[in-house]
């Protein structure tokens, strides 16, 4: 009888004990593309989000594949029906700027897993927190090298979509030389690209600016080698560091010069996935879940400044041979010098 007792009690407790455990956890809302064109980014955050510590944290994932009103309603699906107040994502630009105005009509708290646009702080009240450096900082840095490259007249070509828009306002405030045009297409189709290229052929350009990975994904360099214009320097953002580029340009992505952030990893997108996860799952612990605490913890400890962006250095790499190769604007002249320089004299 006793014995009896002592089990049933011990089982109460242990039964106490799961449901205790199971009410301290927190769910986190993830948004990412895990579906669609830009899935490969999808699928390498969230492998870098389960690498992170998840104790006492509950993962609820919704595919919304980057587009707008597929975000909005895994958003609300996640807030209403999943009780979700935190947040992971979303990636794309359009996305987020959906999203900005819900999180600042309610308590919830999101940490992006790559770069947004500066005004996402103001416009969801700030609730919006980046780890990474801003688009703004990235196309400024872009537009210093090509400056220090000599370049003078430069175009763009980009898909057009809100992550890219704010790269092409950032990068115009500050490059010194002329935008001569910014090509923006709205389909993934690869014949999109060739009106643009064979129009920069009576553009004269000596620079191309791509803030998106998309252009190399459907072969920008493939068609312009076509047209004799495969030496024009192209320069493109982190992302462009990316088997899929590889995969896509072949030998042609060789000479793709990309900002990069200055970190000891070779996969910058998962990097800042699982950072900005585990600085705000420690954040949710500390606070026991409540979001004004959350929110105060990462204002106040952990970086970020006056727009919830958490800025870093940036540096310069080029594509050679397949590999991603750090190098610097003197280093990218010497290589060109050097190739114009005639060879041996025969004898």
């Amino acid at each position: 009888m006793i014995k009896t007792i002592i089990r049933a009690v011990t089982l109460s407790i242990l039964s106490a004990a799961v449901v205790a455990s199971a009410e301290t956890r927190t769910k986190v809302g993830v948004l990412l593309p895990l579906s669609g064109n830009l899935v490969t980014f999808g699928t390498t955050m969230l492998a870098s989000l389960k690498r992170a510590d998840l104790a006492n944290i509950e993962l609820v994932v919704e595919d919304d594949e980057c587009l707008p009103a597929k975000t909005i309603s895994a958003f609300k699906k996640l807030r209403n029906v999943d009780r979700v107040s935190f947040f992971l994502g979303p990636v794309c630009g359009s996305p987020q700027q959906s999203v900005a105005p819900l999180l600042k009509q309610s308590d919830s708290i999101a940490m992006l897993v790559s770069s947004g646009a500066e005004n996402l702080y103001e416009l969801s009240g700030g609730k919006v927190f980046s780890p990474q450096y801003s688009n703004e900082d990235e196309a400024k840095h872009n537009a210093l090298v090509m400056e220090q490259l000599g370049l003078k007249r430069v175009a763009m070509i980009f898909y057009d979509d809100v992550f890219c828009r704010a790269h092409e306002k950032a990068f115009r405030a500050h490059f010194k030389g002329e935008v001569v045009e910014a090509f923006a297409f709205s389909s993934f189709d690869p014949s999109v690209l060739k009106p643009f290229v064979t129009k920069l052929q009576s553009l004269q350009v000596d620079g191309i600016y791509v803030p998106d990975v998309s252009p190399f994904m459907l072969g920008l360099r493939r068609e312009l080698a076509k047209l004799g214009l495969g030496d024009v320097p192209v320069v493109s953002i982190f992302s462009a560091q990316t088997q899929d580029v590889l995969t896509s340009e072949g030998s042609n992505a060789n000479g793709i010069m990309y900002s990069y952030p200055e970190v000891d990893t070779t996969d910058a997108v998962g990097y800042f996935a699982q950072l900005g996860a585990d600085i705000v799952f420690n954040a949710i612990r500390e606070c026991t879940g409540d979001p004004s605490c959350v929110r105060r913890v990462l204002t106040e400890k952990h970086g970020f400044n006056s727009k919830g962006v958490r800025s870093g250095k940036i540096e310069t790499r080029i594509i050679e041979d397949g590999k991603f190769v750090k190098t610097s604007v003197d280093q990218i002249r010497a290589a060109k010098l050097g190739k114009n320089q005639p060879g041996p004299t025969k004898h």
